[in-house]
């Protein structure tokens, strides 16, 4: 050996243990990171207005399956440079032709499909263990070329919850794919249904379905475990969510849904504060603000209680130089304040969650909590209400300096994080984790 290589080779040696040492090695990406990185793949490749149809990903589990298209559908939605098929028109095609979201598809069958749906790309996946980790697959398909538009592929953190997408694999009491009839008379039309275990919204699968008033419909759902009750809610076409709760799923029972299931009935369990008994009537309070007055904290009132039950009375808007874009927190978390004065509890909630699990620096709730203005830190992310109560007192009379697009709100349903668009004062869902950058105005009570 030529001694006056030693030196180089050392250090090359050196360099390439450094590498597979555990400390300098690349850290595995994330589910989410993953799927955002095959949009953006697709998003390059393929045409701008391409119409593509999310057909399914290959996976254990259904509800891993659903999470991965409806996060993708989510991200290619808002980002609008593709146009994706409506899933309850795929979801008519795959009752039809007997295949579901997490089995196996041929490219051929995947491209039938597409046509049927006039669809001018086709995106299907797979998850694939490999040792102790998971690699997951992404491709979009020309339909009528039959060829790869656009692929992607990676290896995903095995974190918490990815095990708990796919943990009903380890179960053997799996009632098989059963079907369920939905009854709708709630008075208007249903436009989405979703399924979870009672108790908790982890494990949330979402469905497109358009139900008339009363009429009915047969929805087929993934496997589901016989041994588990489940919860089900209907989102309706005036913006109201109706559920039943403890179900056994079996298949063809049928679950009628009535005005008496308003969702809202479910929200007197939040964890505001009470408001006092008609025993102890509230302290009076000095009228001294009215809605558009600066508050104290330099901010803008913009609800008025009338009472301080509760130790407030008045809500105020941070000021406008204050306000950012920010991501929405990093997982689901089970927050149903969404009245006036809830925002508060649901964003200890979330920070709570941040502070035990980590992750969230920099996302909504984070930044209002974070915020100090002129001594004042008790701001939170507001409710879905109290973002309305700005919409309609501030937004539409032009004060407070607010802008015609989407802001975060603190309350979280079966649709995901519920944000409110100020262009027009609708409230939406995410649908999954969403991954734009919405406006985030901190507000705080007094």
């Amino acid at each position: 050996m030529n001694l006056k290589s030693l030196p180089l080779i050392i250090l090359v040696v050196g360099f390439m243990l450094c590498v597979a040492s555990p400390s300098f090695a690349a850290k595995t990406p994330s589910l989410d990171d993953v799927i955002q990185k095959a949009a953006e793949k697709m998003e390059e490749r393929l045409d701008k207005g391409t119409k593509v149809a999310l057909i399914n990903v290959q996976s254990p589990t259904a509800q891993f399956s659903e999470y991965v298209l409806n996060y993708l559908e989510s991200i290619l939605v808002n980002n609008g440079k593709l146009i994706v098929v409506d899933r309850s028109n795929l979801d008519k095609v795959r009752q039809e032709l007997g295949f579901q979201m997490s089995g196996e598809v041929s490219d051929e069958s995947a491209k039938t499909i597409g046509k049927m749906l006039g669809a001018g790309a086709i995106v299907t996946g797979s998850l694939l263990a490999v040792g102790s980790s998971y690699r997951l697959t992404l491709k979009a398909i020309n339909v009528e070329t039959a060829t790869v538009a656009a692929s992607y592929l990676s290896d995903i953190a095995k974190n918490d919850r990815v095990k708990a997408l796919l943990a009903s694999s380890k179960t053997t009491a799996v009632a098989g794919v059963p079907s369920i009839i939905i009854v709708n008379n709630t008075g208007t039309a249903l436009y989405k249904i979703g399924l979870f275990p009672t108790g908790s919204i982890d494990n949330l699968i979402t469905f497109n379905e358009n139900i008339n008033n009363k009429t009915s419909k047969k929805i087929l759902l993934p496997p589901t475990d016989s041994t588990k009750k489940y919860s089900i809610m209907v989102l309706n076409t005036d913006g109201t969510s109706y559920v039943k709760e403890n179900l056994s799923i079996k298949s063809d029972i049928t679950i009628t849904f009535n005005q008496s299931d308003k969702y809202s009935q479910a929200e007197t369990t939040t964890t505001s504060t009470a408001p006092a008994s008609s025993s102890t009537p509230a302290s009076p309070v000095a009228s001294g603000y009215k809605i558009g007055d600066t508050g104290p904290a330099g901010g803008i009132i913009f609800y008025d209680k009338g009472n301080n039950r509760g130790g407030w009375r008045y809500l105020e808007a941070a000021p406008a130089n204050t306000e950012k874009a920010a991501l929405g927190p990093p997982r689901w978390i089970t927050v149903i304040g969404r009245k006036p004065g809830d925002g508060i509890e649901n964003t200890k909630i979330f920070i709570k969650d941040f502070e035990q699990k980590g992750g969230g620096i920099n996302t909504a709730p984070w930044l209002c909590n974070d915020l100090n203005i002129n001594g004042f830190n008790d701001w939170y992310l507001p409710s879905t209400d109290e973002l309305l109560y700005m919409y309609n007192n501030l937004y539409s009379k032009g004060i407070g300096g607010l802008k015609a697009t989407n802001y975060w709100s603190s309350y979280f349903n079966y649709q995901g994080l519920m944000y409110v668009n100020f262009s027009n004062g609708e409230e939406r869902g995410t649908i999954g984790y969403d991954s734009s950058k919405y406006q985030v105005r901190a507000v705080r009570q007094f």
